[in-house]
């Protein structure tokens, strides 16, 4: 799960005139339950509301940072999304490849609501995502299970080191599925900005390294 070890302000006290940092922080709560239960569809929301609201703010902190050697000469991959393609450009210096596979898993008719409401709401069926197992989706949208059926092939293309730039869902499906965390408790995993979570692939299967790599402050 996304988290921060930053004093965030708890996303229902901000206003119109939040700015775009507060509303990421905003964002970084909720996915990671800080004050509260882990809410990822308000989470969705707030990240969302920082893009559209501070794009500009987000696009010169991303410029600051790079790819660490020998990552910066790995092919460079990107949802097809704007902001991911952008950030790719940013931190790689090149133009990505782009790939549907890589899209962020659909949240179905949940999309847009907050967690609080959908739980306050006994037809929605909702329930935390330590409690999905690989099979549980959101009416309309996709199950882990159904996004990790998108990855596996894409990953399975691929034939030398590959930096993906992609979605807090789909990396946790790839962590998931490189650990063995069935959606089923605490995830024995943290995603982290601003970091490259490595995974090793071969024919015997696949390895989460435990630390990820920090990106790099430009000289």
């Amino acid at each position: 799960m996304p988290f921060s070890d930053i004093e965030i302000q708890p996303g229902g006290l901000l206003g119109a005139d939040a700015n775009a940092d507060e509303f990421y922080q905003a964002g970084l709560a909720c996915a990671a339950g800080v004050g509260s239960e882990m809410d990822l569809i308000s989470a969705h929301k707030w990240f969302n509301l920082a893009v559209s609201k501070g794009h500009e703010e987000a696009r010169v902190q991303l410029a600051g940072l790079c790819l660490p050697t020998p990552w910066d000469q790995a092919d460079i991959v990107a949802s097809p999304l704007s902001r991911a393609v952008e950030t790719a450009k940013l931190v790689s210096g090149r133009t990505p490849e782009t790939s549907p596979a890589l899209m962020e898993m659909d949240w179905g008719t949940w999309e847009g609501k907050r967690g609080v409401d959908l739980i306050a709401d006994p037809s929605s069926g909702f329930r935390d995502i330590e409690h999905w197992g690989w099979h549980f989706r959101p009416p309309g949208g996709d199950s882990p299970n159904i996004l990790r059926r998108r990855l596996l092939p894409w990953v399975a293309s691929l034939s030398r080191d590959t930096v993906a730039i992609c979605h807090i869902g789909v990396m946790r499906v790839l962590l998931a599925h490189a650990t063995g965390w069935g959606f089923d408790g605490p995830a024995p995993f943290q995603i982290k900005r601003n970091r490259l979570y490595l995974l090793e692939i071969s024919p015997s299967g696949w390895r989460a390294i435990p630390e990820p790599i920090r990106l790099e402050h430009r000289p």
